[in-house]
């Protein structure tokens, strides 16, 4: 498992400090297929893919997948809800997901306060 989290982390170095977004692709693949249930690696093609790629539709059937995987880590669930938000202009989607992620996360408070922030800027009342 270290071994996958350090291929992942070094392909979200090479996608954000060196830009080589080449290499970044092919570490990430590289991590989620030695693991497939690592939700960090995941999570950070997912982000490559949205951010680098410009490409949604693959970084949601990463999240979902990741989701699947990984039903009650606040990671994907709070990853979804943001792409949700962000990407797919689904506030009550986004707001279930958010939900979820602050049930599993009772002691978190950041989540709180970006559950907080969303509830107050973005969910339609």
């Amino acid at each position: 498992a270290n071994d996958v989290r350090g291929i992942a982390q070094y392909a979200g170095l090479l996608e954000k400090h060196h830009k080589d977004y080449i290499l970044s692709d092919k570490y990430y693949r590289q991590a989620i297929k030695m693991d497939p249930n690592h939700f960090d690696a995941m999570l950070g093609y997912a982000s490559f893919l949205v951010n680098v790629r410009k490409n949604p539709d693959s970084a949601e059937h990463y999240l979902k997948l990741c989701l699947k995987r990984n039903p009650n880590e606040v990671g994907p669930l709070s990853a979804y809800a943001r792409f949700l938000k962000t990407h797919r202009h689904d506030p009550a989607g986004a707001l279930a997901h958010f939900r979820r992620a602050s049930e599993q996360a009772k002691d978190d408070p950041d989540l709180h306060l970006e559950l907080a922030d969303f509830l107050i800027d973005d969910y339609p009342t």
